[in-house]
């Protein structure tokens, strides 16, 4: 039988912002990731026996209205990638971009390296997983 073990919360909260939209956890079980898909943030969450706790908060340092960071999430226990599909360039129109994270190099801003797709083609929406 299952059992609830504990409910995870982060530790800052947005309106609205679909926290749990999208949810990975380690090989290992020992990491939780946990995706806000309209609050520009991922949580990641550390278990230590049977008691998680918020160990770091993912984000990109420019983020803008709309851009969907975390609305796709993959998570391979070292590497975090987070799609972004309405992050733009400039001038462009939801070209989308994803983010890698990782957790044995963290910038001290907490942002990771963003990738963009390359061309000109407007609304490809690249950040979907």
């Amino acid at each position: 039988q299952w059992t609830i073990q504990q409910k995870l919360v982060p530790s800052t909260r947005v309106t609205n912002e679909n926290f749990g939209g999208a949810v990975r956890i380690s090989p290992c079980s020992s990491y939780c990731v946990i995706a806000s898909r309209f609050g520009s943030k991922v949580h990641v969450f550390l278990r230590s026996g049977t008691t998680w706790t918020e160990s770091s908060i993912l984000e990109h340092s420019s983020p803008i209205t709309n851009d969907r960071f975390g609305f796709e999430m993959s998570y391979d226990g070292l590497n975090v990638l987070v799609g972004a599909n309405g992050s733009n360039a400039t001038g462009e129109k939801s070209k989308g971009s994803v983010f890698v994270f990782n957790q044995l190099y963290t910038k001290t801003d907490g942002s990771g390296v963003k990738l963009l797709k390359s061309g000109n083609l407007n609304f490809t929406f690249f950040g979907i997983l």
